[in-house]
């Protein structure tokens, strides 16, 4: 019975709440119409990188991945794509706004200390 009520207390509040910034998203640095990756099987650390929902969050948010823009030499080159789901290719990147429960995993732009590196190419 508690479990429920702390549910539904977290819930109520979040509903309550406003809504979270939406954070700034990198503009892309070049176009490109070739994905190079690194990762052989467009996975890291047990997530896959082709075709996700993916949050935006601040470092100190705890991401799933910490990520540098570069501009050459990248580990992955990112497409932020429109529409989900809607091809098959390693690099492409569904974002989604706010604090969605439908994500495949999070990410926060840093300067320094990242996990890997992207280059963001052209939105589609």
């Amino acid at each position: 019975m508690k479990k429920l009520l702390l549910l539904f207390a977290i819930i109520i509040t979040s509903a309550l709440c406003p809504a979270q910034e939406i954070l700034d998203i990198p503009k892309p640095t070049k176009e490109t119409y070739i994905v190079r990756n690194i990762f052989d099987s467009c996975q890291f650390r047990g997530h896959n990188l082709d075709n996700v929902k993916v949050r935006i969050v601040r470092e100190y948010e705890n991401p799933t991945f910490k990520v540098r823009q570069v501009e050459y030499n990248e580990d992955i080159t990112v497409r932020f794509i429109e529409n989900t789901r809607s091809l098959n290719s390693c690099g492409q990147w569904y974002i989604v706004n706010g604090k969605a429960w439908s994500h495949d995993f999070t990410v926060a732009f840093v300067t320094h200390g990242e996990d890997f590196t992207i280059r963001i190419s052209t939105i589609l």
